[in-house]
């Protein structure tokens, strides 16, 4: 008896076969998991950049409103970027949060990776939305973004405005 006491005061470890089944479950909840984080990091990428925009464009409308002066958005597809702009389009309006230029580009940053597939806004020029002094946009239109699949648009309505 005497013997058998002093063995089990003497086991206070894990044996390795315990330890490498430890790893096996973690391995395998760690491979169910993996994949369901990519994919909520990809949403989450293409959310944020379409808020972003969202809010840009927001911001050039409540300027246009704020200043009575015509404010817009002008997009390049091609290089995958945008800028807020006061009329005429060189004016690129500054950031209120870090007073730069408010201009956003895809290419690289926070950003990269996320593609501006298109636009649909033609006046008062190719690819670039203007608002007057009320508000209202020179016409209606669109801007689509993509991220690995994932697609969302932003869709300007032509008399009022609402942006959505």
């Amino acid at each position: 008896v005497l013997q058998r006491t002093s063995r089990m005061i003497m086991q206070k470890g894990y044996t390795i076969i315990e330890f490498i089944v430890i790893i096996v479950i973690i391995g395998f909840f760690a491979a169910i998991m993996l994949p369901a984080f990519a994919n909520s990091y990809d949403t989450l990428k293409i959310e944020c950049a379409y808020r972003q925009m969202m809010q840009d464009i927001r911001y050039a409308q409540q300027l246009a409103i704020a200043r009575q002066v015509m404010h817009g958005v002008s997009f390049d597809p091609a290089s995958e970027a945008y800028f807020v702009y006061r009329q005429p389009a060189s004016n690129i309006v500054k950031d209120p949060a870090t007073q730069k230029p408010l201009s956003v580009t895809y290419a690289s940053g926070k950003f990269s990776g996320i593609n501006l597939v298109s636009t649909t806004f033609i006046v008062p020029a190719l690819n670039r939305l203007e608002f007057n002094s009320i508000g209202a946009p020179s016409e209606g239109g669109t801007t689509t973004l993509n991220y690995r699949g994932i697609t969302k648009t932003i869709q300007v309505e032509a008399n009022t405005g609402r942006i959505q």
